[in-house]
């Protein structure tokens, strides 16, 4: 099996919204358009509003990163063997 290495990503959260450092990475025309949009929406919602959206969004990201988690075990074969 091969080892694959992924690069650590350092994501800055800042008053401009995020920057990536890391020269080779950056988003598409298309994302930044969304990013932009959601930025707008974000701006029109009371703070209540904003925090409950915040909440909720980290709850979805944390559900993303264990299904990733979950399926690259999966893939590189790293689960232990399920007893029947």
């Amino acid at each position: 099996m091969a080892v694959q290495r992924w690069r650590l990503l350092l994501l800055v959260v800042s008053q401009g919204g995020v920057s990536v450092m890391d020269d080779q990475l950056s988003l598409s025309l298309e994302q930044q358009f969304n990013l932009r949009s959601f930025e707008t929406q974000v701006q029109k919602m009371s703070r209540e509003q904003a925090q409950d959206f915040l909440v909720k969004l980290y709850g979805q990201m944390m559900m993303r990163e264990s299904m990733y988690k979950t399926f690259l075990k999966h893939e590189w074969g790293l689960e232990p063997p399920q007893v029947a």
